[in-house]
């Protein structure tokens, strides 16, 4: 974050604190005794914004803030300010410092800490223009602001925000496709193409321009192609990591 502290989100053990100047440890865990401990201890997701606060995505437990006195602040159903989600697998800030929430069972949802869900959008069967699925993995802002959002299942739509229409992109076996509309991650390069990790599809890259899919795989020196997150560096290499390690 911005005081320098890491923050690490666990699968059933909570969230854990790393001071490096000091070389210190601490963990937050769930007290259901405690109202003003972490909701959670299966924490799916962090975001450090800029007031110092820590928002925190739970599976089951909806939304915590971490305040920047140290308090908890709960988001769920029945919580002051109210979010209807209960597991939130990811959190992104766009560039207008517009928070949206991908959630399990809820879509997606536009938040905002003092007046709560302020749009959400969802799958709707009638409508071509609609999110492709409810069950949102991660998210990702094109160069124009715009969205692109992946699914658990149903592959990456594309969200023009203004216009609050959904252009969805799935595997089709007899056309250029996604290799597979299980989705771990997402990185928009700043070329235009959008990288994307599959669930044992590999890495595809969608270049906008031509509108074509382009796929990389263990055949072409993927260490396993299960892709869980895609990070750029200085030097214009994309880092992958999956369930044999890592790629560059």
């Amino acid at each position: 974050d911005s005081s320098g502290l890491v923050w690490i989100g666990t699968s059933g053990k909570g969230l854990t604190q790393y001071r490096p100047k000091t070389n210190s440890w601490r963990t937050f865990t769930a007290d259901f005794m405690d109202e003003n401990a972490i909701a959670s201890d299966r924490i799916m997701s962090l975001l450090a914004d800029d007031h110092n606060e820590l928002w925190i995505g739970t599976q089951g437990n909806g939304l915590d803030i971490l305040d920047s006195i140290g308090n908890f602040v709960h988001y769920s159903e029945n919580s002051p300010v109210p979010l209807s989600a209960e597991t939130v697998w990811c959190i992104f800030k766009d560039k207008y410092n517009r928070v949206w929430l991908g959630t399990r069972e809820q879509g997606l949802i536009l938040f905002d800490k003092k007046k709560g869900e302020l749009e959400k959008f969802q799958h709707d069967s009638q409508s071509q223009n609609s999110l492709p699925s409810n069950n949102i993995r991660t998210i990702a802002q094109a160069g124009d602001g715009d969205l692109w959002v992946a699914t658990e299942s149903d592959g990456i739509a594309y969200f023009d925000v203004e216009n609050k229409t959904f252009k969805a992109y799935k595997h089709d076996p007899e056309s250029n496709s996604l290799s597979n509309d299980n989705i771990k991650s997402l990185y928009v390069a700043p070329s235009g193409v959008v990288w994307i990790g599959t669930n044992g599809g590999g890495l595809n890259a969608f270049d906008i321009s031509d509108q074509r899919f382009y796929l990389y795989t263990v055949a072409d020196g993927l260490a396993n192609d299960v892709i869980y997150a895609i990070l750029p560096d200085d030097q214009g290499n994309l880092w992958l990591s999956s369930n044999k390690g890592i790629t560059r």
